[in-house]
């Protein structure tokens, strides 16, 4: 995983810095930042404008990680190579936390496989094996989200 996380920032350049494609890394950047303890309970659910909103399973996760915003926002900035977050906004919904964490899987990799043939034209002028997977699936968890 860190390996993929590394290419964040040059998959970023090379989208020109295109919403949907910041909101996916920043998606990413978050789980890596927090790690997997607080990513099941902890989910972002939208980046707008440099404003990271982030679905928590309770209170007291949300008064937790509003402690540790500043450390986080710098470590997603190190991740992404560019400040794309500068502020979080934390919200409880514990049933769209559980939501989240069945339909991940499903996003990442079914998905994928619904809209290869639409996106494998675009796939195909990445040369790097590596980040055209990074591309098919940021690709499709962006459609996934807008059907």
């Amino acid at each position: 995983m860190d390996e993929l996380v590394s290419l964040l920032p040059s998959i970023l350049q090379r989208s020109g810095y295109q919403p949907d494609v910041c909101e996916q890394a920043a998606f990413a950047a978050w789980n890596h930042v927090v790690g997997k303890a607080v990513a099941a309970r902890c989910v972002p659910f939208r980046l707008h404008e440099k404003h990271l909103i982030v679905i928590t399973s309770d209170k007291t996760w949300k008064t937790q990680l509003q402690k540790m915003t500043s450390e986080i926002i710098f470590k997603i900035g190190r991740v992404l190579g560019a400040p794309l977050v500068t502020y979080i906004e934390y919200r409880v919904d514990p049933q769209y936390v559980a939501r989240r964490q069945q339909e991940r899987p499903a996003i990442v990799f079914d998905r994928l496989e619904q809209w290869h043939a639409e996106l494998q034209a675009d796939a195909e002028l990445i040369a790097d094996d590596e980040l055209r997977d990074i591309f098919l699936r940021a690709a499709s968890k962006s459609l996934a989200r807008r059907s």
